[in-house]
């Protein structure tokens, strides 16, 4: 069982490093949404928001404890300071076992993804990382 549970591990590791070094195609929808799939999410393709956002300059209070749930993920907006970046917004379609909408939002600067989370917008929700995939 061990054994198993390290060679699927691996697998979902390998697949995830292959979908985020080959992000070319970040810039279509296909190649997002192949992303997302990548590292367990299914979206609603219909419900795709984008808009350009610029990070601040200086990070306090809310931007900070989001960098720091960025950088549990390997991502860092720190590098990114003052700079504008691609904002993609998708309905979650198998999150399991909640009644409200989840979404996903992912974040582009150039052809590399800088961050990203999944959260409600219910004000019993939670937000957490793109990269922590409940049993789906």
């Amino acid at each position: 069982i061990l054994i198993a549970s390290i060679i699927f591990f691996l697998l979902v590791l390998t697949k995830w490093f292959i979908a985020y070094k080959n992000n070319t195609g970040l810039m279509t929808l296909d190649g997002r949404e192949s992303f997302l799939f990548s590292l367990g999410w299914k979206i609603d393709r219909d419900s795709e928001e984008f808009k350009t956002v610029r990070l601040p300059e200086q990070f306090d209070g809310v931007m900070s404890d989001y960098n720091v749930l960025q950088k549990s993920q390997g991502f860092d907006f720190e590098k990114y300071r003052g700079k504008d970046c691609s904002q993609y917004t998708y309905k979650v379609i198998n999150y399991p076992d909640v009644k409200h909408d989840v979404y996903v939002t992912i974040y582009i600067c150039g052809r590399d993804v800088i961050g990203g989370d999944i959260h409600t917008a219910s004000s019993d929700g939670f937000m957490h990382g793109i990269k922590r995939t409940p049993n789906v």
